[in-house]
């Protein structure tokens, strides 16, 4: 996860000196560097699969869901919940508050095209391999350490993921820590609760989509910048309102995978033919 970003870090700088003729300059996620980081977390995919299924020995389907195939609808339909409540949320916000309105004013510049463009290419890349890191892979590989007992696997797979997930984001800020740590929750939860990870991809698409679009909007010519440092950081208390959209949203895109997957399994129950006696 760090590595692939470091190269991909240091190729950037060495590309951009080589065409521009000097270091590259400005804070913030360029279209270029946003690209590559997006591209480097995608790759999460393949390598956890792949590490799944030669050091475990565990089928990489495994991975993706438990009891039922894996499903694109789910993903689809789950984004689309995902997208609509943040964006009302977002759109409540920036109503509510003049100092959010004033800082969120559409700037379009040299940056603005590229950046949504990539913004909607790849985030959904970069979030599902997130999600299938923590959420496919790590939940249930550090939750099989106890074995006998299902209730202490599921607590201790979603802790420790949990706090894995916080962690790797480098968040100083103390607010923002807890809101990534809390996000973690949110997905494990979502994993657990609906039986795929379906659920938490879309939450996970749908969340960084949004947020990247708003930003990408409103930078101009610059890049994205994600202050997430202990003197400089953007948290506050207002991650406490964001956590609670979150736990809303997991509410209801649980509610509704386990009504989904209940009618599925009837389904195939009803399909199978009767047996001879």
């Amino acid at each position: 996860m760090f590595s692939t970003q470091i190269v991909a870090g240091i190729l950037w700088a060495i590309g951009t000196m080589a065409l521009q003729g000097t270091a590259p300059t400005g804070l913030g996620l360029s279209p270029s560097l946003m690209l590559l980081t997006n591209l480097c977390l995608a790759l999460l995919i393949p390598v956890s699969l792949l590490a799944l299924r030669w050091i475990a020995g565990v089928p990489w389907r495994a991975a993706l869901t438990v009891s039922r195939p894996f499903s694109w609808g789910r993903v689809l339909r789950s984004a689309l919940i995902v997208l609509l409540v943040i964006a009302l949320a977002l759109g409540a916000a920036l109503l509510a508050s003049p100092d959010l309105r004033a800082a969120g004013t559409v700037q379009i510049g040299a940056s603005t095209l590229p950046l949504v463009l990539i913004a909607l290419l790849t985030t959904p890349l970069q979030a599902a391999g997130e999600e299938v890191m923590f959420r496919g892979t790590l939940l249930p590989l550090l939750g099989s350490w106890i074995r006998r007992r299902p209730l202490g696997a599921i607590i201790l797979g979603t802790a420790l993921s949990t706090v894995l997930f916080g962690l790797v984001h480098g968040a100083t800020d103390p607010w923002l820590a807890l809101y990534y740590t809390g996000f973690g929750l949110c997905g494990a939860l979502l994993a657990i609760a609906t039986g795929g990870i379906e659920a938490s991809i879309a939450f996970h698409v749908g969340n960084n989509m949004v947020f990247m679009l708003f930003a990408a909007l409103t930078v101009g010519d610059g890049g994205i910048v994600i202050d997430r440092s202990a003197e400089g950081g953007a948290g506050g208390p207002w991650v406490l309102g964001i956590l609670g959209l979150d736990l809303l949203v997991v509410a209801v895109l649980a509610v509704l995978g386990r009504r989904r997957t209940r009618r599925e399994l009837r389904g195939r129950e009803g399909e199978q033919p009767a047996t001879s006696a």
